[in-house]
């Protein structure tokens, strides 16, 4: 007589190289398909650099993404893809994310080009926002914000 398991799939998170949270996803999306879900979220946000203000995204869990899947059917194949170092677990147990935080998390974020979930990060200057000029005669020098104004390329703040 043959026994059926049921086929329980919960979400968990496997460990990735540093850097490359969004090439193991990938990776995990392009060797199952539709078996296994993929939650990578990642996060753009303005970054002040020498060169000046630029796009920066990095990943919201550095060093891991979320997949859904069926440990038992799933679990070995996974660890051995490329750019997936592992599972995370206490002892031999792999303790699955809760879905009501997986689902909560999947509304914050739009969903992009090939599934990859970015969340923009825009944040206006308020009055008395820290702000250090990045560029110019007075690069580094911090003060606080003040005002704008919005016809001109001009703006106006205290010094610290």
């Amino acid at each position: 007589m043959k026994s059926f398991r049921s086929i329980i799939r919960n979400e968990y998170c496997l460990r990735t190289q540093t850097k490359r949270e969004h090439i193991a996803a990938t990776t995990v999306r392009h060797h199952f398909g539709s078996e296994i879900e993929v939650f990578c979220p990642r996060i753009k946000f303005k970054k002040p650099t020498r060169r000046g203000v630029i796009w920066w995204v990095e990943p919201l869990f550095p060093g891991y993404f979320l997949a859904k899947f069926d440990v038992p059917t799933h679990l070995r194949d996974l660890l051995h893809l490329n750019g997936v170092s592992g599972a995370v677990q206490f002892g031999r147990v792999l303790p699955p994310v809760s879905e009501k935080f997986v689902s909560e998390l999947r509304q914050e974020f739009t969903v992009e080009e090939q599934d990859e979930a970015i969340l923009t990060i825009e944040k206006k200057l308020g009055v008395g926002d820290e702000v250090e000029l990045v560029d110019g005669a007075f690069r580094g020098v911090g003060g606080l914000w003040w005002r704008s104004c919005p016809r001109k390329s001009e703006f106006r703040f205290c010094w610290k």
